[in-house]
């Protein structure tokens, strides 16, 4: 009889159900359909990142104590500025951006990988939203992930930028114009093991802001310089 399933604990308290799926009858040929559902599985594991695999291990992030770094509580969302508060049409961003930076920005498009301007920067700073100048990232939680995007372990603050439902994975916004930045995976370095995948069109680095970071790690501790 084929393994069907099995649990996978966690160290942490989550414990997850898994179910092995075959793609053969009890005689060891292909079932009907089992080609394309491989296919199917195939495609959705290679898009799940941003490009190749990062350099780190995957880890989930669910059970550290704490909020997660760009946590937003609602209740205490009363000071922050209301998600495209600029109220812009595309005939305004198109004049405000370039033709990429809008397609990044307005209409969730993607750069190539290592062609952004920030990818490779180690300089010290704070990375800025192109709509808005809304403080996103620091030089402080960025590091090198080999897929040849700009990636971050943690936003500059909690409420600098906005998580939205994409499919499998986590879109990221400026929390103040909306603008589409990039995503978020969980197989990210310590402290929070998240990897904020942003495109590089969509920031403005700024030299003269190198302030010390005021990001919340998930364990709710003094972080450490890992620029």
């Amino acid at each position: 009889m084929p393994d069907t399933g099995g649990t996978v604990s966690t160290k942490g308290q989550t414990t997850y159900q898994v179910k092995r799926l075959s793609f053969l009858d009890s005689r060891g040929i292909y079932k009907t359909g089992a080609r394309s559902h491989f296919a199917f599985l195939l495609c959705a594991v290679t898009c799940a990142s941003c490009s190749s695999s990062p350099r780190y291990e995957l880890k989930y992030a669910g059970t550290v104590e704490g909020p997660r770094p760009n946590a937003v509580n609602s209740s205490a969302m009363t000071d922050v500025p209301h998600r495209n508060e600029f109220h812009k049409s595309d005939d305004e961003w198109r004049k405000q951006l370039t033709p990429e930076q809008f397609h990044v920005t307005r209409e969730k498009g993607t750069e190539i990988a290592f062609t952004g301007k920030y990818w490779n920067t180690h300089d010290v700073g704070v990375y800025k939203c192109v709509g808005c100048g809304n403080e996103l990232f620091s030089s402080k939680e960025k590091f090198d992930s080999g897929t040849g995007w700009p990636s971050f372990w943690a936003a500059i603050r909690n409420d600098a930028v906005e998580e939205i439902p994409d499919h499998y994975r986590q879109e990221v916004v400026c929390s103040k114009c909306d603008s589409h930045l990039g995503h978020v995976f969980l197989d990210g370095p310590e402290p929070t093991h998240l990897r904020y995948c942003i495109n590089s069109c969509a920031l403005e680095f700024d030299k003269s802001k190198a302030e010390k970071s005021t990001a919340v790690k998930a364990a709710g501790k003094p972080q450490k310089d890992h620029q």
